[in-house]
């Protein structure tokens, strides 16, 4: 990688000291190192977290907001739109988990951004699984969602924005499900 790529070899160790650590390469015995798999069986315990710390954090910015955070929010939406416009799948998922930590940033708790940036960030994966599902075309509705999300935190409306962050987790946990569940030969007759 140091040579692929033109560097040393320090921060190619660094990167993936920190890769490890995030869960995203495991580090074999002989110094092989591969992607860690995307593991399935914790979804449901994943997608359980996300859920209660998207709910606190969005609850949270509802009631704790400035008006400097909600500019933040509002930009970084713009950013998510425009991946979306290109049907950017890897600016989507970036794009997307800066608009959400900069509404964790809005709810003023530095313990809830940490673990939120940290469950946003394992969670990458299957964020590309679920746009991969619409063809890398989110349906409007997902937009739709980031822009109620900000109107409740602006009208500082905390039970709808909570509900908002409830529904779009949802969304997500509904739709990565529904897309491992597909089955393209049901149908075919081999005869």
């Amino acid at each position: 990688m140091a040579t692929k790529y033109g560097v040393s070899r320090s921060p190619v160790r660094e990167a993936f000291i920190r890769l490890s650590s995030d869960g995203l390469i495991n580090t074999l015995p002989n110094k092989n190192t591969l992607v860690a798999p995307l593991n399935i069986e914790d979804f449901p315990q994943y997608i359980d977290a996300l859920d209660l710390i998207q709910r606190a954090v969005t609850r949270l910015a509802a009631i704790l907001r400035s008006a400097e955070d909600i500019e933040n929010i509002i930009a970084k939406n713009e950013i998510f739109k425009k991946a979306v416009r290109l049907h950017d799948a890897l600016a989507m998922i970036d794009a997307n988990r800066e608009f959400h930590l900069a509404i964790s940033e809005a709810a003023h708790n530095k313990h809830f951004t940490f673990i939120y940036q940290r469950l946003l960030d394992e969670g990458r994966r299957t964020l590309r699984v679920y746009y991969k599902s619409y063809n890398d075309t989110p349906p409007a509705k997902m937009v739709d969602t980031h822009e109620l999300m900000i109107k409740a935190i602006i009208d500082k409306d905390a039970d709808l924005a909570e509900n908002l962050a409830h529904e779009h987790s949802r969304k997500l946990s509904d739709s990565f499900i529904r897309h491992l569940s597909k089955r393209f030969t049901s149908d075919i007759s081999v005869k």
